[in-house]
């Protein structure tokens, strides 16, 4: 350069900056969603840059909420990446120390995901189930071939500026909240004004036993218990008539329990007696 005139030489040394610069301000990473704090992802951790102030870019999400990072590695490194998260700020990140040094802290979401020789990455992650003003997402390339490690020339930075906000709550239309997907049957058994109650009716006609000279009753039982009326039962008679009692809308009948009747086989009764009667006069004469 000695040789050459002094306006080659500065068109030289500007050519050689402009060589230069593109390699320290160029990342290999790119986030594409969501977004970043800063286009480039430098070597300056926790997010690239210094100063690294909180951008304009602000990504929100639920609390809990499953979100898809994407992002691009235009620039093929063998290595590794991690998804980090703080919940205020981006002072908690900590850099791997190596390249085995993984899970070293609690702020990683998702912990070494392969290289696969460039391209788009689409990473499902789980954000914490925390609400968030300041909350910070970080994505990591970890370069296994760029030593020394632990001086952050094997790392390339990108963030995400968040805010997390409570999980939606639905709500029926009478306020009521709804917790879950499962219907609640509204015709619940325990319900005692549930209409759909199965009735069951037992029925037996009543028949005349000409062993007993009497007649038995039939039995009527309604399990619906639906209808608002009461339960009609007549007793079963075992020998001659059988007393029975009825109740009709949780009132009692007319002959207010008394159930003797006496006039299916009264007049046979009377007919005996009468013959015993002419029969006793007849043995006296």
């Amino acid at each position: 350069m000695h040789g050459l005139p002094v306006g080659s030489r500065a068109c030289v040394v500007a050519i050689a900056l402009g060589c230069l610069a593109p390699l320290e301000a160029s990342a290999h990473i790119r986030l594409t969603d969501p977004l970043p704090r800063h286009s480039d992802a430098l070597k300056v951790g926790p997010c690239g840059q210094q100063p690294d102030m909180r951008g304009n870019e602000i990504a929100t999400f639920e609390a809990g909420e499953i979100i898809t990072v994407t992002f691009d590695e235009y620039v093929d490194h063998p290595g590794w990446f991690r998804v980090s998260f703080d919940a205020d700020g981006d002072d908690d990140f900590i850099d791997p120390a190596s390249p085995d040094d993984f899970d070293n802290n609690d702020t990683i979401l998702v912990e070494n995901i392969p290289d696969k020789q460039g391209g788009t990455y689409q990473i499902e992650v789980q954000l914490p189930d925390v609400t968030c003003d300041n909350c910070t997402l970080q994505v990591i390339q970890v370069m296994t071939d760029k030593p020394p490690y632990g001086d952050g020339n094997d790392l390339y930075y990108q963030c995400v500026d968040m805010v997390l906000v409570p999980a939606a709550v639905e709500t029926d239309s009478d306020g009521t909240t709804t917790t879950s997907d499962s219907d609640t049957d509204a015709t619940d058994s325990t319900d005692p004004t549930d209409a759909t109650t199965t009735d069951a009716t037992t029925t037996t006609d009543a028949t005349t036993d000409p062993t007993d000279g009497g007649t038995t009753a039939g039995t009527t039982a309604d399990a619906s218990g639906t209808d608002g009326g009461g339960t009609e039962t007549a007793g079963t008679g075992d020998s001659g008539d059988t007393a029975g009692t009825e109740t009709t809308n949780g009132g009692v009948n007319d002959d207010e329990g008394c159930g003797c009747r006496t006039r299916d086989g009264g007049a046979g009764w009377l007919a005996l007696a009468g013959l015993w009667l002419i029969g006793w006069r007849r043995r006296r004469r």
